[in-house]
Formats: structure tokens, sequence, C-alpha cells
């Protein structure tokens, strides 16, 4: 059969099984490997050596362009935007997966090097897994997101240093002199495609940027493009794929760029999970299954409580604590790609590669479950880390005390709530997920509290539903009712102002109770429409509200803090 036909037919298979998924309200992932699984025995696995090696192919340009989009997201601002509990509980949940893998790897048998290079593969979360469950649950922007995303950065950071020592050690075996020279070369390769990235294409980007097609051409031009360059260097094409990204990461058209790569990255993506569902066959798999369940049970259940046990110790609760922690239970594709290069040097046997793909396999299908029904799950599992924190929070209430207002969340327009409580002297109390934006409001002396709006003991603690006035700055749905009913639930007189991008959202908020529903962009309309019956259509007209905005972003601007995520 044609390796046309093939694919062919492997795409209306996967169609097919993603529709039903998608019916059955089940991870389309599942749909996908499912499709590898029938494609291993009855299309793939056919004996002929060019329909392999094709698929082997797609699988690469699928990880190269991940890898590529990994890279555009790790610029300066998302990381800080992250903040800096992220990647210390990454940093830590690196170090101590990595030892207990290596026990166990120890424990099952393996040799002292493969077992750390397992244990080192095994310690990584896929941020393409987890984005894309987390995306299709609409939970982005909420805090144990925001969490598992920082981690991840920390985990891509760390992989990507790991890529380029094993390519190192590859060249040194190869008869270069020294591993320091490698890393020499590595760096100076980086640093003249940050430049040029950074530089000399940030003077072109306006002009790539004026064709929709130019810009798409010239993004999947420079990211194969550097990771040839790193190929041929001796590095891994994945690295420069990585690094490819990175350097255009901030460029001001870098979102766009990777809006722009997704529909090819998610063809890719079905290629890349159809192609690991057809390795699950085989005598040498059927002969490695006890270890990779006892590998993927460690990946499923010690290392998201693990991660979730160092979140929780850094002063998150046990929602956000375990929440995050079962966002990173799986490996990542960089896993594979550690252990192929593993393979090329001779650190580990064929097996561990057959190993790691079949764990990698199992722990991405039992994570989108656990992610898909993490609500469910938490009343339970949280238990465990209510038991592990020993802070009150009543203690910190009564330092505090109670405020007539409460301002849950201070990013986006709290910022401008906040300006006007301290103007008018009211007594209020913010409330913030992030540690780092309460840290800074008590330097500005404004009363701030670390805490969560999803979680109506906090509420409860912090007098929210005694309170006379609560504003929510955070435009999640399913928050916005939490807060809501709790607070109706106790006091049908409090003030209650949400605020929501979604037109049903709003109505069905203002059903709920709600004072007032906030909408962004229907208020900013509303705003232009006076000012055009104020100001006419004259240019002049409108010079001094040009000015009073310009100063108004540029002091949010300053503030930085405050900025949306990237």
């Amino acid at each position: 059969m044609e390796l046309f036909t093939q694919i062919g037919i492997l795409l209306v298979v996967a169609a097919l099984l993603s529709l039903g998924a998608r019916l059955l309200k089940q991870p389309a992932i599942v749909a996908y490997i499912l499709t590898g699984l029938l494609a291993g025995s009855f299309l793939i696995q056919t004996g002929d050596i060019g329909v392999n090696q094709a698929f082997i192919i797609f699988s690469e340009l699928g990880i190269t362009i991940l890898l590529f989009i990994v890279g555009i997201n790790l610029s300066p601002k998302s990381i800080k935007t992250v903040g800096k509990n992220a990647f210390v509980a990454g940093g830590a949940q690196i170090i101590l997966t990595t030892f207990l893998a290596y026990v166990l790897a120890k424990f099952l048998g393996f040799a002292p090097v493969e077992a750390i290079v397992l244990s080192i593969a095994f310690s990584f979360s896929s941020t393409v897994v987890v984005l894309k469950l987390l995306s299709d649950l609409g939970d982005l922007e909420k805090l144990h997101a925001k969490l598992a995303i920082g981690i991840l950065l920390a985990q891509d950071i760390l992989a990507s240093v790991c890529l380029i020592f094993l390519a190192a050690v590859s060249n040194a075996h190869n008869g270069t002199p020294t591993i320091l020279l490698l890393f020499a070369k590595g760096a100076g390769l980086f640093v003249i495609i940050w430049f040029v990235g950074t530089r000399v294409l940030a003077k072109f980007s306006k002009l790539f940027a004026k064709s929709q097609e130019n810009l798409f051409l010239f993004s999947v031009a420079w990211g194969f493009g550097v990771a040839s360059i790193f190929m041929e260097a001796g590095f891994s094409k994945e690295v420069g794929a990585l690094i490819a990204g990175v350097s255009l990461s901030t460029l001001p058209y870098s979102t766009e760029i990777a809006s722009k790569l997704k529909p090819l990255r998610d063809f890719f993506v079905i290629l890349f999970f159809i192609s690991l569902g057809s390795k699950i066959s085989g005598p040498e798999v059927m002969a490695i299954i006890p270890q990779a369940l006892i590998f993927s049970l460690f990946v499923i259940v010690v290392k998201p409580i693990l991660t979730g046990l160092l979140v929780n110790a850094l002063g998150y609760n046990s929602r956000v604590s375990f929440n995050t922690g079962v966002s990173l239970a799986q490996i990542s594709e960089f896993s594979l790609v550690f252990l192929l290069l593993a393979l090329k040097l001779g650190y580990v046997q064929p097996g561990s590669v057959g190993l790691t793909t079949l764990v990698l396999i199992v722990t991405i299908v039992v994570s989108s479950y656990l992610i898909k029904y993490s609500n469910k799950l938490e009343p339970v599992c949280s238990q465990l880390f209510r038991l592990t924190n020993k802070s009150s929070l009543e203690e910190r209430i009564s330092k505090i005390g109670t405020y007539d207002v409460i301002l849950l969340g201070c990013n986006r327009v709290g910022w401008d709530f906040v300006k006007t409580f301290m103007n008018l002297g009211t007594g209020f109390l913010v409330v913030d997920y992030n540690p780092k934006t309460v840290e800074e409001l008590k330097k500005k002396d404004v009363n701030a509290i670390y805490g969560d709006a999803e979680d109506t003991e906090f509420l409860e603690e912090v007098g929210a539903s005694r309170a006379k006035m609560v504003i929510s700055t955070i435009p999640d749905f399913e928050t916005s009712s939490v807060v809501l009913e709790h607070i109706r639930g106790e006091n049908p007189d409090s003030a209650v102002v949400l605020i929501s991008y979604n037109v049903d959202e709003a109505l069905s908020l203002y059903d709920k109770g709600a004072t007032y529903v906030i909408l962004p962009h229907f208020i900013s309309a509303q705003h232009a429409v006076k000012m055009l019956e104020e100001f006419g259509i004259g240019h002049k007209n409108f010079e001094q509200e040009k000015n009073n905005h310009i100063t108004y972003l540029k002091e949010r601007k300053t503030l930085g803090l405050f900025h949306p995520p990237h």
C-alpha cells in the first residue's frame, strides 16, 4: 500500500475516533494513540522499510515543530510572569523525582548509567500535553495552571541543557577535544542566533508581518534553518529548534508566529501520537510491560504527590497543590528525545527507548483523565496536603483584620480599583493568588493577602460574605460563580461586582444575583461612543483624551507586575 494512501486512511480513522471521543467527552489524545495502535497492527508494521522511515521522519518533524513553539514561549517576559515560586518548585521537583526514579530503576536491575538517564527522562512532564488539556478545559487562567506552566518552563530549560550536554558528549566521542570546547561552541552559536533573532530580524519583522504568508514562511524557514545549523554543527536538531524559538520570543509578533504554526503543529502532533501508538506491538514490547507499568505508576502517583507537596510547602492551599501536581502526571516528549540521544551514545539499550515510549503513552492517556476529572478527585486526594500544611489561615487573617471592601485579583483592571480606593481613603483588602503581587502591594502600604478566590473556606475566613462590597477581577466564570454563590448564600445585601468576557456568562451571573458585571470590551465601546458624542469626529478634539490614555498606559507599563500574562 502506498504511503499516501496509508496516511489518508490514518487521518480518516483518527478523525472518526476523535469525533467519537468528543461525543463521549473523552480526551482527543486517547483517540490519536488508539489510531496508532490500530495502525501498528494493520498498516505501519508491514515490513516496508520506506513506510516505517517515513513515519519516523514525520515524528521527528513533529517534535522539532513542538520544540520550536515551546522555545517561542520561553521568553524572558513569560519566565518573569510565572514567578520564582514555580521555578523553585520545578527545580526541587526535578532533583527529588530524579533521585527517587534512580532508586527505583536500580531496584529493577538497570545499570547505574542507564538508571540515571531513565530517571532524568522520567522527571520531565509534557508541556504540549498539559497546555492542550488545560486549554481544552479553559483552565489556563487558573492559579494551578500558571504554577504548572511555570514548573514546565523550568523543566524545559533544564531539559534543553541536558540535550546540549548529551550532544556535546556525542561530539566528544567523535574526537572533539573537550566537552568544554563543545559547550563554548554551542554557547557561541546561541549568542549568534540570539543576536540575529532579537536584533537583525527585529528590524525586518514588520516587513514579514505585512503578509500572513510571508510571516508563516519566515517562521518555518527560521525554525528549520536554525535546527539544521545546529544539527550540522554536531548538536541535535531538537536543541536547534528550541533555540530558534527562544530567539524569536521577544519579537512583537511572536504570539502571532506561534498561532500561525499551530495548524502545522497540530497536524504533526496527531502523526506523532499515532506513531507512538503504533509502537505498542511485538514481543519486545510485551517483555517490558511489567517495568513500564511500575514506572508509569511512579510517574502517575509519586511525581504528582511530590510536586503537590512542594507547591504546598511554598504556601499554596491544598486544592491548588493537588491540581498542580495532577497536571504533571506524565512524562515529556523531551524524555523520548533524551533517550534517543542517549541510545546513540550507547548509554542505554534499545529496550529502554521502547520502555520510555510505553511509559510516555500510558502516562499521557492516564493523565488526560486525571486532569479532566481533577475537580472530582480533589476533595478526597487533597486531604494529604491539608495534613502537611500546618500554617494557620486564621492567624494570617487575624493579623490583617476585617474590611468593608474586598478586591479579589489585582491584575488587569484590579490596579485601577486599588488606586481609586486609596484616593477615597476607603479601608479595603486585596486578595491575590500571586505571592509576588501581594509582596509588591504590601510595599505600597496596601493591605493584601495571598489566597485563592475559588476556595470557599478561604472566602469564609476573610469574611467575604460580611463585606459591604466584593469586587472580583477574575474573568473565569466558575470562579465568579463560586464567589457569588458563597456571598449570596449568607448576605443578599452585599454589592458584588464581577468581570466577564462572555455575554451569556454575564447574563447568567446577573441571574445568580450579581450587582454588576463588567464586560471590558463593551465598556470600552460605550466609552468610545461617549467620546464621539462629546468630541465629534474631529481628530484634534481627541488630543487631550489621547494624552491621558498614553499617560495611563505608561503608568501600567511601569508597574509591570500588573500586566496580563504573556
